[in-house]
């Protein structure tokens, strides 16, 4: 990581996902700046190399294109969550009660 600092290829990540309608930014987060790899000349490309920086780079720049799958994980953990909300308040039984006298349960 420092290899990646230290070639300038480390830049923040001004990110904002989609939530049903909602955007919502998450912050925080660092990136590999692209343009400024491929700006890099032959020894500072070598060095980070050499310091094993490139896999790192590689993954995050290809991780970026699943920020899709991201943003439909999203969706679909606030579908989850509706319904369970749901569920949970069809499963709140009306309509009984238990008898003091003899602890039996009644329906109405």
């Amino acid at each position: 990581m420092k290899a990646l600092d230290d070639a300038g290829l480390i830049t923040p990540w001004e990110l904002n996902l989609k939530q049903g309608e909602e955007v919502v930014p998450v912050t925080g987060l660092f990136r590999v700046d692209e343009a400024a790899l491929n700006k890099l000349d032959d020894d500072d490309f070598l060095t980070l190399r050499k310091a094993g920086g490139l896999p790192v780079v590689y993954a995050q720049l290809l991780s970026m294109t699943q920020l899709t799958v991201l943003e439909r994980l999203g969706q679909l953990q606030g579908q989850i969550l509706a319904q369970q909300t749901a569920n949970s308040e069809a499963a709140n039984l009306t309509g009984f009660s238990l008898a003091e006298d003899e602890g039996s349960l009644m329906f109405d």
